[in-house]
């Protein structure tokens, strides 16, 4: 018998791959902007548009993408959106007009937005609880370097002739070496049976989004959630300058704050805890349990009842 893969070194390349190319397609446009704008003389509107023709595709995939997942498997559909992307970036680095580049931002999109969910939902499902919050983390981290990385490129590439074709090339670099490492990698948790280790939950939303809806319906649920952050993107980047003019920059940052203090109240009386429990375990808990809300030490009697919702395999 031959050995197996390393599963936890190639899942954990693929995760931070994986968010390597999510953070890099969503900076790009920052270094290329204003040679686009030289180069195809753009108004304002137009570069909006062309900024906001990428949330348009990931809006599009967070719409669809979970069939597609549920339908063909969390491996197909990385795999899948990783020809997408290369089909974008091949229209980017070609396009000579306006409408090629809003073709080709709206199709990376699409294929940025269906790999990340299906990465998350892949990683979470192929590892155990020690290690699923580690490795689904590194796909944040990999966002994180995917900036660092496409800034570093926008400057060095500033001055070249046509630079922001190879700005937009250059993601396809890791959608390759992410593709090569699937290869090694099963299609699913079956035929991972044997693997126990996995990794401490981190409290992120995409981690919990992986983790807390049955695997029937797991690569829907995920895109119907992961829809409303998408659509919440797209308005914030179409409101934003107006916004600023119209209550100032100051209260528009308060207001984008209390935001995000009404989430953070929200995750603290609702969303459960599924540290150190493996997926079958969560989805026993959300199966069985009653969840009540907690304020500090003290429960109220009023719970919120879940129930799993029986899928048949035509849906």
């Amino acid at each position: 018998m031959g050995h197996s893969p390393p599963v936890l070194p190639l899942c954990a390349s693929v995760s931070l791959l994986g968010g390597l190319t999510f953070g890099y397609e969503l900076a790009v446009i920052s270094g290329a902007l204003l040679p686009l704008q030289l180069d195809f003389g753009l108004s304002c509107l137009e570069q909006e548009f062309l900024v906001g023709s990428l949330l348009l595709g990931a809006l599009l995939a967070s719409l669809v993408g979970g069939f597609l997942i549920d339908c063909y498997g969390r491996k197909q559909a990385i795999l899948g959106s990783n020809l997408v992307l290369l089909a974008g970036s091949l229209t980017l680095g070609l396009a000579g007009s306006l409408a090629w580049l809003v073709l080709g931002r709206a199709v990376v999109g699409f294929a940025i937005s269906l790999s990340s969910m299906a990465c998350c939902i892949y990683v979470s499902e192929l590892v155990g609880p020690r290690q699923r919050g580690v490795l689904v983390s590194l796909y944040e981290a990999g966002i994180t370097v995917g900036i660092l990385l496409s800034y570093a490129l926008n400057y060095a590439l500033a001055g070249t002739p046509w630079g922001w074709r190879h700005m937009f090339g250059w993601a396809t670099a890791p959608a390759v070496l992410q593709s090569l490492s699937l290869l090694f990698l099963p299609a699913g948790t079956d035929e991972t049976a044997t693997h126990k280790d996995l990794i401490p939950l981190q409290g992120v939303t995409w981690l919990v989004l992986s983790e807390i809806y049955p695997v029937e319906i797991r690569g829907r649920a995920f895109a119907f959630c992961n829809s409303f952050n998408w659509a919440a993107n797209l308005f914030i980047s179409l409101s934003f300058l107006d916004l600023i003019g119209t209550i100032g920059l100051s209260w528009t940052f308060l207001l984008y704050g209390l935001t995000a203090v009404l989430g953070l109240g929200f995750i603290y009386l609702f969303v459960p805890e599924t540290k150190g429990q493996s997926l079958a375990e969560i989805d026993q808990q959300f199966q069985k349990r009653r969840f009540t809300l907690s304020f500090g030490h003290r429960q109220n009697s009023t719970g919120i009842p879940y129930s799993r919702i029986e899928i048949s395999a035509a849906s």
